[in-house]
């Protein structure tokens, strides 16, 4: 046998042996890289979407990382990145639910997206609750518009990222998650990956002083009773 038969026939191996492991099929791989448990209908290996934040950031996959010692995992991908830096709608949806009450439960939201006729959602937690320049917790980061029901593309402006939450004593993220038709969050790191970067927002006006950051009044839409969502991400 020649080097280069060799080579492939030894991958090939390898293949059978990963495929095995996995149940036996291409779905099987997918499943385990994605931290998949149902049979959920989405090729998440095929989705294309958005990075949802529009400038520098830092991620890596700590998908089920430890939480609280231990007493929790991690459900989701955190990507760093300066506050008050856009976050954009990573594929066209509805929101279906916003959490952004000033001293309270803020800022999240969540967009119901549709692959094949399957639902999926993604989930943006953390965005800023802070004035500029200060960590103040008196305003809302999510974009003026935003609310249950309101139809966003691919690109939107959504709002900006923060330390809201249970992350006002760490460095300002983005928690991403993406939840299957069945309501289990599946691992977003492979997703992101070859998620396509944008240089500006698509839709929307990226600048706080265009889209100012609203107070309670002007934006308290509180999340659907339909979605459960734990005290900490």
């Amino acid at each position: 046998m020649n080097g280069a038969r060799g080579f492939r026939f030894i991958a090939l191996l390898s293949l059978l042996g990963t495929l095995s492991a996995c149940g036996g099929s291409v779905e099987g791989m997918v499943a385990e890289s994605y931290g998949i448990t149902d049979a959920t209908r989405i090729r998440w290996d095929l989705l294309d979407l958005i990075f949802p934040v529009v400038g520098p950031a830092r991620f890596e996959n700590d998908w089920h990382a430890e939480r609280d010692g231990g007493a929790r995992l991690h459900e989701g991908n955190d990507l760093l990145a300066k506050k008050l830096v856009p976050v954009v709608a990573v594929a066209d949806g509805t929101v279906s639910w916003v959490r952004a009450k000033v001293g309270g439960e803020c800022c999240y939201l969540g967009i119901t997206h549709d692959s094949q006729g399957v639902p999926y959602e993604s989930r943006y937690m953390h965005l800023n609750n802070d004035t500029p320049g200060t960590d103040d917790g008196k305003v809302i980061g999510i974009a003026k518009g935003i609310k249950k029901g309101v139809h966003v593309q691919a690109g939107q402006l959504i709002g900006w990222v923060g330390d809201s939450g249970n992350a006002e004593h760490t460095v300002p993220h983005l928690h991403f998650e993406l939840i299957d038709e069945f309501g289990n969050p599946i691992n977003p790191y492979l997703v992101l990956e070859r998620a396509r970067h944008l240089d500006r927002v698509l839709v929307g006006e990226a600048t706080t002083s265009d889209n100012k950051l609203l107070t309670a009044e002007e934006q308290d839409d509180p999340i659907s009773s339909a979605i459960q969502l734990p005290a900490d991400r």
